[in-house]
This record gives structure tokens, C-alpha cells and sequence, in this order.
């Protein structure tokens, strides 16, 4: 099974283990911090504040063998408030920021900030803004250039889209300085079937609150659509 799993700081959150279970096994999980049990073998980790790494100690009584397994918990912080992104920004990367926003919860409105010129070199395409369960009317995601910031968000894609948003409550806003001035571009050079960007719900899920504004697009070819 899985045996690391990131528990979202200040989430109402808890994680179950699933060893194997069988009449002749014994089990010794350690240590305790945070567990329901430490003698049986699905124990749950609650209301975690600190990663911890667990091992468990399963006994076949019957035979007297026994192998140990193991399983951490990262426990990481929501996200709330402005983060830059950038080379000497809270994130080096857009690619990186976006997997945080992906991987944990929100207890706020969320902003990213672009203070670098290019995002190319350094970040992993398609870059893609899943759904996050957190998200709401106050528990927004804003992508926009910092103020003075010319940024241009480039890269080679075919047969995709350089920029998928999967989820709602997500603005890419163009604009260094709050008007309606365009100084965000995003490229896509590719020449096959290639898109720049895609607004798009996953499963069941509609999109909603999704907005990109004042910026410039641009697609590698005439014959696909650029959004």
C-alpha cells in the first residue's frame, strides 16, 4: 500500500494504515505520537502537528517470524497570503508552487506573485492547477506578475495545452499593477496540436470562479486553439 501520505496542517484530517491482517499476526506500531492504537493493524494517525515517521512490527505467532514495515506522514502547512515565485522568491519555480497549492489545503486567499522575466528553464510542462478540495469564494488562487514585472510564461508543448487550470477559484491576472495593462504573456511554441492554455473540470466536478484576464496568448500554430 502507500506509505507516504501528507497530512494538511489545521485540516480536519486523518490518515488509516492497511498492513496486512490475518488470525496468527501480531502487530507493534511505533512510536504512538498521534496513533489510535499501536496493537492492531489498521491503526489511524489523528490530528497530527509534526511528520512522523512509523514502523510497524508484524509477528506471525504461529511460526515466529516477523518483518517490519514502515510509513510516513508529512505534515505540512495550509497555504494563506502572498508567496513570491521566482529565482529568490518563496518558490524558484512556478512548476513549484504550483505543486504546493496542488498538494496541500488553503485557509485563505492564495497569491502568487511572478518577479522574474522568463518562467522556461526550470519549470516541468504541461503546468497543470488541480482541483483543490479547500478551495472556495475566500480560498482563492491568484497567479499575477509583481508590480513593475514584465513576465512571459514559454515553453514547447504538442499534442497538449503549456497550461491546464482543473480547478475553480483560480484567476491568472495579466496585470502588474491592479488596472487592466497586459504584462503577462504565455507561449506555447509547439507546432503540433498544440494549446496554450486549457480551462477544464475533472470527474464530476464543475469549474467555476475560473477567470484569466489581461494577458497576452500566444500559440505555436494556426491550427489548434490557443485556449
Amino acid at each position: 500500500g502507500r506509505n507516504k501520505q501528507i497530512f494538511n496542517l489545521g485540516a480536519a484530517e486523518a490518515w488509516g494504515f492497511y498492513p496486512p491482517a490475518g488470525g496468527s499476526l501480531t502487530y507493534l506500531w511505533t512510536p504512538s505520537t498521534f496513533l489510535s492504537s499501536t496493537s492492531i493493524s489498521n491503526p489511524v494517525a489523528n490530528a497530527m502537528t509534526a511528520t512522523t515517521n512509523y514502523n510497524v512490527l508484524i509477528t506471525n505467532t504461529a511460526t515466529g517470524c516477523s518483518n517490519n514495515a514502515g510509513a510516513t506522514v508529512t505534515v505540512s502547512a495550509p497555504l494563506n497570503g502572498i508567496y513570491t515565485v521566482g529565482a529568490a522568491g518563496n518558490y524558484a519555480t512556478l512548476t513549484a508552487a504550483i505543486s504546493a497549492y496542488n498538494s496541500v489545503c488553503i485557509s485563505g486567499p492564495v497569491t502568487f506573485l511572478l518577479t522574474d522575466a522568463t518562467y522556461s528553464a526550470g519549470e516541468t510542462f504541461p503546468l497543470i492547477i488541480n482541483r483543490n478540495t479547500a478551495a472556495s469564494a475566500v480560498n482563492t488562487l491568484t497567479i499575477k506578475p509583481a508590480p513593475g514585472v514584465n513576465a512571459t510564461i514559454s515553453g514547447t508543448v504538442n499534442s497538449n495545452a503549456l497550461f491546464k487550470v482543473l480547478g475553480s477559484y483560480v484567476t491568472i491576472d495579466g496585470s502588474n499593477n491592479g488596472s487592466n495593462s497586459r504584462n503577462l504573456t504565455i507561449t506555447n511554441l509547439g507546432t503540433s496540436a498544440a494549446r496554450t492554455l486549457v480551462l477544464g473540470s475533472t470527474s464530476t466536478f464543475a469549474l467555476t470562479n475560473t477567470t484569466l484576464k489581461n494577458c497576452i496568448v500566444i500559440n505555436g500554430t494556426h491550427f489548434s486553439n490557443s485556449i
